[in-house]
């Protein structure tokens, strides 16, 4: 999470030992803020909400536009549904990553997209918010699930990269970094150096991690994981919170 008032909140409760590390007040302060921020721009809230869970359903996943309007069970015009994601985006609530063309060298906007959540608190409201359950609770039994924490993890790593190079209007996300992928493989991002070389990125947040995980694309290749140290050729295997403290943020960046 990086809402220092939550981080702060939940630090005091691991000291009074609350059960409850972060309180609801928080969730539900943020998804009324939301909520209000969509109204007073012409949005409904209840077409809000059905676009953030067709995000959920999906979210980590490759998929386009009129795919997340299928996910949603009252009929909405893609138009739409792009019309409320780019509202999310400005509102730095998801971020949209684009697939690479290596033979064209350049960012395929029309092909399939990945839609990650900047924040795990902007998750965990959303999805208690769908549920009608309480944030808390609700988010610990999520991360019983560790293919999910998985999908949170790159979210967090695909924000984390975005804000090294980012300059907000004059640099955005997409002029360097993006995902591959292909008829055979998927590597989960491509980051693009000062220098203009490539720097292929898997996530793997799982107990035990192999060479193989990550696709056999032709550029040096880090696979993020739970707690692995090693390397072999061209490839490196660090554990994420190594790598996500290591990064540096654009100065320029909010």
């Amino acid at each position: 999470c990086g809402f220092p008032s939550v981080i702060n909140d939940y630090m005091r409760n691991i000291q009074a030992e609350e059960q409850e590390r972060v309180k609801p007040e928080f969730y539900e302060r943020f998804i009324e803020l939301v909520t209000k921020d969509a109204l007073r721009q012409g949005k409904s809230d209840r077409t809000m909400q059905q676009v953030v869970s067709a995000i959920i359903k999906i979210f980590g996943s490759r998929s386009d536009f009129r795919g997340l309007a299928v996910e949603i069970e009252e009929p909405i015009s893609h138009p739409t549904v792009i019309d409320y994601l780019r509202l999310m985006e400005d509102n730095f609530l998801v971020q949209v990553l684009y697939s690479y063309d290596f033979a064209k060298k350049r960012v395929r906007y029309k092909a399939m997209k990945k839609i990650y959540f900047t924040d795990s608190l902007i998750f965990h409201s959303f999805n208690s918010w769908l549920h009608g359950k309480d944030g808390y609770p609700y988010s610990e039994e999520f991360m019983l699930d560790e293919d999910k924490v998985s999908l949170l993890v790159e979210g967090v790593v695909c924000n984390h990269l975005a804000r090294v190079k980012e300059v907000p209007i004059i640099k955005p996300a997409d002029r360097f970094l993006w995902f591959y992928y292909d008829a055979r493989k998927e590597l989960d991002f491509v980051y693009q150096r000062e220098n203009g070389e490539y720097l292929g990125i898997e996530v793997k947040y799982k107990p035990r991690v192999s060479f193989k995980d990550v696709a056999a694309i032709n550029m040096p290749k880090l696979i993020l994981s739970k707690k692995e140290f090693d390397a072999k050729g061209d490839i490196a295997i660090v554990p994420v919170y190594v790598f996500l403290c290591l990064l540096e943020s654009s100065v320029k960046n909010l």
